[in-house]
Protein backbone atom coordinates (compact mmCIF):
# COMPACT_ATOMS: atom_id res chain seq x y z
CA UNK A 1 0.00 0.00 0.00
CA UNK A 2 2.85 2.70 0.89
CA UNK A 3 5.78 0.55 -0.79
CA UNK A 4 8.78 0.60 0.83
CA UNK A 5 10.99 2.18 3.29
CA UNK A 6 14.92 2.60 3.07
CA UNK A 7 16.24 2.52 6.29
CA UNK A 8 20.55 2.97 6.84
CA UNK A 9 22.52 1.40 9.28
CA UNK A 10 26.22 1.40 10.40
CA UNK A 11 28.52 4.33 10.82
CA UNK A 12 28.92 7.52 8.22
CA UNK A 13 31.58 6.00 6.15
CA UNK A 14 30.22 2.22 5.84
CA UNK A 15 26.70 2.77 5.13
CA UNK A 16 24.52 -0.19 4.17
CA UNK A 17 20.51 0.06 4.68
CA UNK A 18 18.04 -2.09 3.68
CA UNK A 19 14.23 -1.61 2.08
CA UNK A 20 11.74 -2.77 5.19
CA UNK A 21 8.06 -2.54 4.13
CA UNK A 22 6.19 -0.91 7.26
CA UNK A 23 3.20 -2.29 8.80
CA UNK A 24 0.21 -1.04 9.08
CA UNK A 25 -1.45 -0.11 12.65
CA UNK A 26 -3.49 -2.92 14.11
CA UNK A 27 -6.52 -0.89 15.56
CA UNK A 28 -7.68 3.22 14.81
CA UNK A 29 -8.04 5.32 17.62
CA UNK A 30 -9.01 8.15 16.09
CA UNK A 31 -12.78 8.82 16.22
CA UNK A 32 -14.51 11.19 13.64
CA UNK A 33 -11.29 11.75 11.97
CA UNK A 34 -9.45 10.08 9.35
CA UNK A 35 -5.92 8.96 9.50
CA UNK A 36 -3.63 8.48 6.55
CA UNK A 37 -4.18 4.50 6.59
CA UNK A 38 -7.99 5.62 6.23
CA UNK A 39 -7.70 7.51 3.66
CA UNK A 40 -5.70 5.55 1.40
CA UNK A 41 -6.96 1.86 2.07
CA UNK A 42 -10.47 3.47 0.88
CA UNK A 43 -9.47 4.28 -2.75
CA UNK A 44 -6.21 3.65 -3.62
CA UNK A 45 -3.93 6.69 -4.03
CA UNK A 46 -5.97 8.80 -5.71
CA UNK A 47 -5.62 11.43 -3.54
CA UNK A 48 -1.50 11.08 -3.78
CA UNK A 49 -1.52 11.87 -7.49
CA UNK A 50 -3.87 14.82 -7.07
CA UNK A 51 -1.36 16.59 -4.70
CA UNK A 52 0.51 17.33 -7.32
CA UNK A 53 0.07 20.69 -9.77
CA UNK A 54 0.77 19.12 -13.20
CA UNK A 55 -1.12 15.84 -12.90
CA UNK A 56 -3.95 18.06 -12.09
CA UNK A 57 -3.46 20.38 -15.35
CA UNK A 58 -3.55 16.81 -16.91
CA UNK A 59 -6.29 16.11 -15.58
CA UNK A 60 -8.21 19.32 -16.91
CA UNK A 61 -6.80 18.95 -20.23
CA UNK A 62 -8.14 15.29 -20.21
CA UNK A 63 -11.74 16.57 -19.02
CA UNK A 64 -12.17 18.10 -22.11
CA UNK A 65 -11.36 15.37 -24.45
CA UNK A 66 -9.31 12.20 -25.19
CA UNK A 67 -6.16 12.94 -25.65
CA UNK A 68 -2.40 11.33 -27.01
CA UNK A 69 0.96 11.28 -24.55
CA UNK A 70 2.57 13.38 -26.86
CA UNK A 71 0.35 15.93 -27.35
CA UNK A 72 -0.03 16.13 -23.67
CA UNK A 73 3.29 16.12 -23.57
CA UNK A 74 3.48 19.17 -26.20
CA UNK A 75 1.69 21.04 -23.59
CA UNK A 76 4.66 21.26 -20.98
CA UNK A 77 7.92 22.21 -20.26
CA UNK A 78 9.10 19.10 -19.00
CA UNK A 79 10.71 16.17 -20.51
CA UNK A 80 8.40 13.49 -22.29
CA UNK A 81 9.83 10.83 -19.21
CA UNK A 82 8.41 13.33 -16.80
CA UNK A 83 4.91 13.66 -18.50
CA UNK A 84 5.01 9.82 -18.72
CA UNK A 85 5.84 9.09 -15.07
CA UNK A 86 2.70 11.78 -14.46
CA UNK A 87 0.28 9.55 -16.47
CA UNK A 88 1.96 6.49 -14.90
CA UNK A 89 0.83 7.74 -11.49
CA UNK A 90 -2.90 8.84 -12.80
CA UNK A 91 -2.93 5.55 -14.19
CA UNK A 92 -2.23 3.61 -11.33
CA UNK A 93 -4.50 5.75 -9.43
CA UNK A 94 -7.11 4.78 -11.62
CA UNK A 95 -7.84 8.58 -12.12
CA UNK A 96 -7.27 7.96 -16.00
CA UNK A 97 -7.71 5.16 -19.03
CA UNK A 98 -4.97 4.77 -21.33
CA UNK A 99 -6.00 2.88 -24.91
CA UNK A 100 -3.49 1.39 -27.18
CA UNK A 101 -3.72 3.05 -30.79
CA UNK A 102 -1.00 1.85 -33.17
CA UNK A 103 1.59 3.61 -31.87
CA UNK A 104 -0.07 5.91 -29.49
CA UNK A 105 -1.19 6.13 -26.30
CA UNK A 106 -4.77 7.67 -25.98
CA UNK A 107 -5.63 8.93 -22.46
CA UNK A 108 -8.96 9.81 -20.87
CA UNK A 109 -10.65 10.81 -17.50
CA UNK A 110 -11.95 7.84 -15.66
CA UNK A 111 -15.10 9.96 -14.89
CA UNK A 112 -16.11 7.07 -12.43
CA UNK A 113 -13.68 7.00 -10.31
CA UNK A 114 -13.52 11.04 -10.24
CA UNK A 115 -17.26 11.28 -9.24
CA UNK A 116 -16.07 8.06 -6.32
CA UNK A 117 -13.58 10.83 -4.87
CA UNK A 118 -16.03 13.58 -4.90
CA UNK A 119 -18.90 12.06 -3.66
CA UNK A 120 -16.54 10.21 -0.46
CA UNK A 121 -15.02 14.17 0.01
CA UNK A 122 -18.71 15.73 0.18
CA UNK A 123 -19.65 12.93 2.75
CA UNK A 124 -16.59 13.50 5.02
CA UNK A 125 -17.23 17.64 4.76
Amino acid sequence: MFGLVYVLSGNATGRRGSWIKPNPPRHNKCIGLLDIYDIFSVMGSPYKALADDIRRDILNILSKSETKAGDIAGKFKISKPAISNHLKILKEAELVSEKKYQQNRIYSLNKKQIKQIISYLEKIT
